[in-house]
C-alpha cells in the first residue's frame, strides 16, 4: 500500500497538478505563477532604401566638358580682358567647372603646356601654343619660346578656329599649320616692329608650337612629346 502511494506522488510531480473537476478533456493545465514567460524578439531594424542612380546627376562626358569650355570662351568674344593669354584660358576652363594644372616653367604658357598632354590632332576645348608671338627677350629675333596660348574653338581638317586674348581683347584667330605661310588661312599673331630682324615670322601657322589637352585620351588621338 505504501509503495502504491509513493508511485502516485511521483506521477503527480512529473505531470503537474490534476485538472480541476469538470474540465474538458484535452484541456491544458494553468501555468504556475513562478514559470518563466516565453521569450520575445524585437522586430528587425529597417534601413532607408538607397536612392536610385537615375535620381543623381550624371557626371558630364568629355564632349560635354569640351562644349562647356568653348561656350565659356565664346561668351567673352569682343570684350576686354584684364589678364594675359594664359589667364584667359584658365578663366574659360574655370567658368566651365574645370581647373587647369601648372608646373614651374619659364612662362605661364609653358607651365600649361608642360602640365598637359600634347596631341597632334586637336579637338574643341584643347589648347594651341606658340613661340615668338612677341619679343620677350628684346633681341628682335622672335625666338622666345612659349609666349602665347589660345583655345581651340572649331577644327576643320588642319585648319582651326582659335579664341585668344590679344591686345584688342578676346577675339578669334584662324590658323592652318599645314599652310603656315598663307595669310589667307593664318592670322597675324605677332605685330611688325621697326627693330625686327630679317626672318622674323608673324603668322599664327608660322609661330605655332603644338597642341595640348586637359581631357582623357580619345579613341584615335595620338600623343607626342
Amino acid at each position: 500500500m505504501r509503495r502504491l502511494l509513493a508511485t502516485i506522488a511521483v506521477c503527480a510531480c512529473a505531470h503537474g497538478p490534476p485538472l480541476p473537476a469538470g474540465a474538458a478533456p484535452g484541456a491544458t493545465r494553468a501555468r504556475p505563477p513562478s514559470a518563466r514567460p516565453p521569450p520575445t524578439f524585437a522586430p528587425p531594424p529597417t534601413f532607408a532604401r538607397p536612392r536610385h542612380p537615375e535620381s543623381q546627376p550624371a557626371e558630364p562626358t568629355a564632349p560635354a566638358w569640351r562644349e562647356r569650355v568653348v561656350q565659356a570662351a565664346r561668351r567673352r568674344l569682343g570684350h576686354a580682358f584684364g589678364g594675359d593669354c594664359s589667364a584667359f584660358v584658365r578663366r574659360a576652363y574655370a567658368e566651365a567647372g574645370m581647373d587647369l594644372p601648372g608646373v614651374p616653367a619659364r612662362s605661364a604658357s609653358e607651365s600649361l603646356y608642360r602640365s598637359l598632354r600634347p596631341v597632334r590632332g586637336p579637338r574643341p576645348g584643347d589648347l594651341a601654343f606658340f613661340h615668338g608671338s612677341f619679343d620677350r627677350s628684346g633681341d628682335g629675333r622672335g625666338r622666345d619660346r612659349f609666349t602665347h596660348v589660345a583655345l581651340v574653338e572649331e577644327v576643320d581638317g588642319a585648319a582651326v578656329s582659335l579664341i585668344h586674348r590679344s591686345s584688342r581683347g578676346i577675339e578669334r584667330l584662324r590658323m592652318n599649320p599645314a599652310r603656315p605661310h598663307d595669310p589667307s588661312e593664318n592670322g597675324f599673331l605677332r605685330k611688325r616692329r621697326a627693330g625686327d630682324r630679317p626672318g622674323v615670322r608673324y603668322l599664327s601657322g608660322e609661330l605655332f608650337a603644338g597642341y595640348a589637352t586637359a581631357f582623357p585620351a580619345d579613341a584615335g588621338a595620338s600623343a607626342s612629346r
